[in-house]
């Protein structure tokens, strides 16, 4: 896959079961298996409070990466699935050069676009989800 491949569960299992070794009690290897739970949980953390601070700011390039990622990708799907549609239907019904005009338009992945978009729609999904489940902060 990568240059660098490898399975976080399987490196935590590692480290705790050194961990095992080295603590003898119970609440020990408790104790160093939360350390650990709370060391990796830190970049998604960072990470959440980071995008919470740039969604405050009132610059709109600072803020508005999110959004404007969904109108990007908003007019990109618009494009292939109507608009592209639209303008072949035109080329073949009035222009006889059709077939030479067609490969000419612009192509666009609708596979990247939607698996982008699907990940974005996701996120707001499961934002929703929290604040119905009164699971959110604010």
């Amino acid at each position: 896959m990568g240059l660098i491949d490898f399975d976080i569960g399987s490196l935590g299992k590692s480290v705790m079961d050194g961990l095992d070794g080295l603590f003898t009690s119970d609440d020990e290897r408790n104790a160093a298996a939360l350390k650990i739970q709370t060391l990796m949980a830190t970049p998604h953390m960072m990470n959440a409070q980071a995008n919470i601070e740039a969604a405050k700011n009132k610059n709109w390039f600072v803020a508005g990466g999110r959004p404007s990622l969904i109108w990007v990708c908003s007019l990109a799907l618009f494009y292939n699935w109507l608009v592209k549609d639209l303008i072949v239907i035109g080329l073949v019904s009035f222009n006889s050069k059709a077939p030479e005009l067609i490969p000419l338009l612009p192509s666009i992945d609708g596979h990247e676009v939607t698996g982008l978009v699907t990940a974005l729609l996701g996120l707001g999904a499961l934002r929703t989800w929290e604040k119905t489940k009164g699971v959110a902060s604010h």
